[in-house]
């Protein structure tokens, strides 16, 4: 059985080209970057090319970004770098787990910490971000892109309110590349966090870009690697394997956009046609969220069976985000939107690949079809 895999915010599958740009420096080439022989010359050469692509994804200059372990360590490094002893925080309600988790961790440790609501739409509400910030906040983390619902968050307006206000800007925008085109608003000062295996890249690398003259505190003790901002010796075969997914989003951006625009009218008029009362979560304008990221609900069916029974059709799904997928219980997303529990439930998220087959997102479709019909109470 050949399995359809629509869980792309999750990870996506390793891009072969990206691979094949890794395979030296999975074998044949040895060299520590820190090393001044030949071999450790030609590992910081790899690794300085790959950074040279990841700030071009940004527009940026490389010197500013520095790798990671993945974009959970990306985001801590921001925000426990960022947010001084007793200082304040604003986290919107929407944020990944690793956001969320910081921000908990950070407030246990004497900072105080503001939760910026959101409407029906998963939109930040900039009048609550206003008031935060006209009593004072040290940082703001609003990401670009919602991981479970597509929305996207009004960058611009929301750095400019930032930068009036002396706060520090740190975005997530792991979902963003090759989805939406990426520009960094001017905040002032502020940090923007990236993850490989979301743009075809290997599990385990991420970025932090750090704007010039943003004071981020080293959070690993060690060596000098990374400009004294990351301790440790640097993953070079997934730092080649990032810089070269990187430069493939950079290529085929528009392409990659288009392809996903199309993919979800496939599929969603497939499912319609089968079941025509799903719901969709989110923003209805095409241009208030990322294309390919479907947040959907089939009125008396609950998620986990209908997952587990996609599965079992050879369909990955999603219950939400894969960070908080283990435990069956409301997406704290939907439910910072004002959906209620029993809704939250009946909740799944389909994520699509700018690759993903035609014939395939209508055979899932008549799969999940299938499956919600045996489970509708």
């Amino acid at each position: 059985m050949q399995r359809i895999f629509l869980d792309h915010n999750a990870t996506t599958p390793l891009d072969p080209r990206v691979l094949d740009a890794m395979q030296p420096h999975l074998g044949v080439e040895p060299g520590n970057p820190s090393s001044l022989h030949t071999e450790g010359r030609a590992a910081r050469r790899a690794v300085e090319d790959a950074r040279e692509h990841v700030a071009a994804m940004l527009g940026k200059d490389a010197r500013e970004v520095v790798f990671t372990s993945g974009a959970t360590e990306a985001n801590n490094l921001a925000l426990a770098g960022m947010v001084p002893l007793n200082g304040r925080l604003a986290v919107s309600c929407v944020e990944h787990p690793s956001v969320l988790s910081c921000a908990e961790g950070l407030e246990s440790a004497g900072a105080q910490v503001v939760r910026l609501p959101v409407d029906r739409d998963g939109l930040v509400r900039v009048a609550e971000l206003d008031a935060a910030l006209e009593v004072g906040v040290d940082v703001v983390a609003i990401m670009a892109a919602n991981n479970e619902v597509g929305t996207l968050q009004p960058w611009a307006d929301i750095a400019s309110r930032c930068r009036a206000g002396g706060a520090a800007l740190h975005v997530d925008a792991v979902q963003l590349p090759g989805k939406a085109p990426i520009t960094i608003h001017d905040s002032g000062k502020g940090t923007v966090s990236l993850s490989a295996h979301k743009i075809g890249g290997p599990k385990g690398v991420g970025a932090l870009w750090i704007r010039t003259d943003t004071r981020v505190r080293a959070q690993l003790a060690g060596g000098g690697q990374e400009r004294q901002r990351r301790a440790g010796t640097e993953n070079v075969a997934g730092i080649v394997g990032m810089g070269a997914a990187c430069r493939l989003v950079v290529e085929e951006a528009a392409a990659r956009i288009s392809a996903l625009r199309s993919a979800e009218e496939t599929f969603l008029a497939s499912l319609r046609a089968r079941v025509p009362d799903v719901v969709r979560h989110g923003p209805g304008a095409a241009d208030a969220r990322i294309p390919g990221t479907l947040n959907l609900r089939i009125p008396g069916v609950a998620g986990e069976p209908l997952l587990l029974g996609c599965d079992l059709g050879g369909v990955s799904l999603s219950l939400g985000s894969a960070c908080s997928s283990g435990a069956v219980e409301p997406s704290h997303v939907l439910l910072a939107m004002g959906i209620n529990k029993v809704e939250n439930l009946e909740s799944f998220r389909v994520s699509l690949g700018w690759d993903t087959d035609h014939d395939a997102l209508r055979a899932a479709a008549a799969v999940i079809a299938d499956v919600a019909g045996r489970n509708r109470k």
